[in-house]
């Protein structure tokens, strides 16, 4: 998405940058209204190839951010709130604010972070860095996780039989609960072959939110599928997590997901993200932002190129690594992780100049961990053995933006 050695990509990103820095700390400018000639799309950056997400209409009035155009673009806010830029010649700019302007439904948008992360079988026995792990998610706001192989807690299963909660992961969850965090988590696991299994056969879908910022809705949350073992299109069945934020100016579905595992299996993943899809377009009458995040196990670009849904993106577009193999083995490069987006509706509530950032588990932790066990670092199997207690996979982070009009 952003190559520093492209200077065209290279502006765009800096006037995006510009952009959000206006909406966000309200410098004093020149008054600008732009009433719309005909209609013009209002897109997420200065360019013909960006994402269009709002269509705006003969006599629509916009307020323009800066007094000189971008690339032939002027960074613009439209009434209900959504920020982004128009092209110059289907606007006619004159020197007033637009009568709404300062008014409540021109609020100035705010941010949250996101962070997505495949724990590696938390749950598992294995006891987690929880500690190092808890500090590096800590500046975030929403953390979605996958590979939560046993529950926390006792509980019981929807039909009613009880189960037992996990030592080892109750430790993590108790520590996030210390510092700030709020969890909730899928109603029983899923599996390939078999569930209720306490183990890596099976996996929970859980989220954890800072409940200063963000409110889960219950009564929306449910598995997109059933049943929830031995599918017929998912190796395991995501979870949808319904999410608004405290102001009420944004409401969002997460799927979190971990796709199809095997190498081979880029079919499978295809019907898997299809099928995701058919869902969240047969609830749009009541929810039309649905991100679908986490482990897809997409295993190159090419494969990216083919399984990606129609009218959808990602944040990880590049296909930048994320699994932890790829620091010693250049040519072991995965793009596992993945952020994806319908660009009609959910482009403009992406902070999609911060993009998605990888957040370095290896450099971060290894060479401590390396040093305090030397035989398991030289051995070929040190992902794994790294990976028990950490991860086997990079963090993943975006941010979402709120405060202004919601579409839904």
């Amino acid at each position: 998405m952003k190559d520093p050695k492209n200077p065209d990509l290279l502006d765009c990103c800096i006037s995006s940058f510009i952009l959000l820095f206006f909406l966000l700390f309200s410098i004093n400018m020149d008054a600008q209204t732009a009433t719309v000639l005909r209609n013009a799309n209002l897109r997420a950056e200065p360019n013909t190839a960006s994402p269009s997400f709002k269509k705006m209409v003969k006599g629509d009035e916009l307020k323009v951010l800066l007094t000189s155009d971008t690339l032939g673009y002027f960074p613009v806010v439209a009434k209900s709130g959504e920020s982004g830029y128009v092209y110059r010649n289907l606007i006619r700019i004159s020197a007033e604010d637009p009568a709404w302007w300062g008014s409540a439904e021109s609020a100035e948008p705010k941010l949250f972070s996101a962070c997505s992360f495949n724990i590696k079988w938390l749950g598992s026995s294995k006891s987690k860095e929880n500690r190092k792990l808890v500090a590096m998610l800590m500046p975030y706001d929403l953390v979605i996780v996958q590979e939560l192989v046993a529950p926390p807690y006792d509980g019981f299963y929807p039909g009613g039989k009880a189960y037992e909660g996990d030592a080892e992961s109750a430790a993590f969850f108790d520590l996030m609960s210390d510092n700030g965090f709020r969890s909730f988590l899928s109603n029983e696991d899923t599996g390939k072959n078999k569930n209720h299994s306490g183990s890596s056969q099976s996996e929970w879908f859980v989220v954890f939110y800072r409940d200063g910022v963000l409110r889960v809705d219950s009564s929306r949350c449910e598995f997109i599928s059933s049943p929830l073992v031995l599918n017929s299109t998912f190796d395991r069945v995501p979870y949808r997590f319904q999410f608004s934020t405290v102001d009420n100016t944004l409401d969002f579905s997460v799927i979190n997901v971990h796709l199809a595992s095997d190498e081979g299996a880029m079919l499978k993943r295809q019907n898997e993200l299809n099928a995701i899809v058919t869902y969240a377009n047969s609830q749009w009458n009541n929810e039309k932002d649905f991100l679908i995040v986490g482990d897809m196990n997409i295993q190159s670009s090419s494969e990216f190129a083919t399984v990606l849904p129609v009218h959808w993106q990602s944040l990880n577009d590049e296909c930048r690594a994320t699994n932890v193999a790829s620091a010693k083995n250049p040519d072991n490069q995965k793009p596992f992780d993945h952020v994806m987006y319908f660009t009609e509706y959910t482009s403009r509530d992406l902070d999609l100049v911060y993009d998605m950032q990888v957040v370095n588990l290896f450099s971060q932790y290894y060479p401590q961990w390396a040093a305090e066990n030397p035989n398991s670092a030289s051995s070929s199997s040190w992902v794994n053995s790294f990976g028990s207690v950490f991860s086997d996979h990079y963090p993943v982070t975006f941010r979402m933006v709120y405060g202004v009009a919601d579409d839904d």
